[in-house]
C-alpha cells in the first residue's frame, strides 16, 4: 500500500470536519445547545474528544462554524452574480433555494430559529446573522424601490416575515402534517410576479 498524498490527507481532514459539523448541527437542533457536550458530539461522530478539539477548539466555535456554513450557503444563493443588484431571476432563485433548503436541511432551520429565540446563544452568532441580514435588506430594498413599491422598507419586512413565518411553521409542524412547501413557494412567486427557476 502506497503512502497517502497530501491531497488525500486534506480530503480526509475535510471529511472529518464536515462530519463534526453535521453531527453538531443534528445534536444542537434536536437536543438544544446547552444540553449537548463536546463528549456527546465526539461520541456521535465516532471520533475521540481530543480529535474533535483538533478541528474545533470549543463547543462555541463549533456552533459558530455550523451557523457560518449555513449563512454562507444562503449568501451564495443571494444575488448570484454578486453585483449588488437583484434581478427577478435572482430573487426567484433565492426563494427556490430557501424552500429547497427547508426540505433538505430542516435541522439547520430548526437550529436557526432556536438560536434567534435565545438571547445568550444568539450573541455567539450575532455577527454572522447580521452580515446576512444587512446584505439581504440593502439589496432587496433596491429591488422593491426600482419596481415602484410604495414603501420598500415596509415591503422588505413583509417579505422577510412571510419567509420566516413559513419556514418556522414548516420546521416546527407536527410530523404527521403534510406541509405544502411547493404550493407555498409558488404562492410567494405569484405575490412578487416571479417565475420558477
Amino acid at each position: 500500500m502506497s503512502p497517502r498524498t497530501e491531497e488525500q490527507f486534506e480530503e480526509i481532514r475535510e471529511e472529518r470536519k464536515e462530519l463534526i459539523l453535521q453531527t453538531g448541527l443534528e445534536l444542537f437542533a434536536t437536543k438544544g445547545y446547552h444540553n449537548v457536550s463536546v463528549s456527546d458530539i465526539a461520541r456521535a461522530a465516532d471520533i475521540s474528544k481530543g480529535l474533535m478539539y483538533n478541528y474545533f477548539e470549543s463547543k462555541e466555535v463549533l456552533l459558530s462554524s455550523v451557523v457560518q456554513k449555513g449563512i454562507k450557503d444562503l449568501l451564495e444563493a443571494f444575488d448570484r452574480d454578486k453585483d449588488g443588484v437583484l434581478t427577478k431571476d435572482e430573487l426567484s432563485y433565492f426563494i427556490d433555494f430557501i424552500f429547497l433548503s427547508l426540505k433538505n436541511n430542516k435541522q439547520f432551520w430548526r437550529l436557526y430559529f432556536m438560536l434567534i429565540m435565545q438571547p445568550e446563544i444568539y450573541e455567539m452568532v450575532k455577527n454572522e446573522y447580521m452580515s446576512l441580514k444587512e446584505r439581504v435588506i440593502k439589496t432587496t430594498y433596491a429591488f422593491f424601490e426600482e419596481r415602484g413599491y410604495e414603501d420598500p422598507e415596509c415591503e422588505i419586512l413583509i417579505f422577510a416575515a412571510m419567509l420566516d413565518g413559513l419556514a418556522f411553521q414548516f420546521v416546527f409542524a407536527d410530523d404527521n402534517f403534510q406541509y405544502p412547501l411547493e404550493k407555498l413557494r409558488d404562492k410567494v412567486y405569484k405575490i412578487y410576479g416571479l417565475k420558477k427557476q
